[in-house]
């Protein structure tokens, strides 16, 4: 609520500076609006760490590493196009396999061939890098 007021009254000012003509009074509201703006994000962010603080002294969470992991997992279930962006992301750099990317995805392998293409992936055949480099030194052992 407070970064839309401060949005708000940045863009206010910002308006006033050029309905009177003063270019040098918009940028000085642009400059107060924008430290408001950094003030109210601040006072922001330091709740939610005092938030994770707290979960995590009351025993909700072992540590902040594992509250991450949660919330980030809870994101990805809220934000599906968020979770297939990743898996494509991941895939594009050859970190995961296709059926891996099927799997984080939450899709089979028709669908996830699917989204690939749809997002002008090639499908790639064969072995991601890992397992490439993995292969490469299993052969030179024998």
């Amino acid at each position: 609520m407070l970064a839309v007021l401060a949005r708000a009254a940045g863009l206010l000012f910002f308006a006033s500076g050029f309905v009177t003509g003063d270019i040098a009074e918009a940028k000085g509201f642009i400059m107060g609006a924008i430290i408001m703006f950094h003030i109210v994000m601040t006072m922001e962010a330091n709740i939610v760490v005092k938030q994770v603080n707290a979960l995590i002294e009351g025993g909700y969470y072992p540590n902040k590493a594992e509250f991450v992991e949660d919330a980030i997992s809870a994101f990805f279930e809220l934000r599906k196009d968020m979770k297939i962006a990743s898996v494509i992301e991941l895939y594009k750099k050859e970190e995961i396999s296709i059926s891996k990317a099927a799997e984080l995805a939450g899709l089979d392998m028709e669908e996830i061939k699917r989204v690939l293409v749809e997002e002008g992936v090639g499908i790639k055949r064969g072995f991601t890098k890992d397992r490439r480099t993995a292969a490469s030194e299993l052969s030179g052992m024998v």
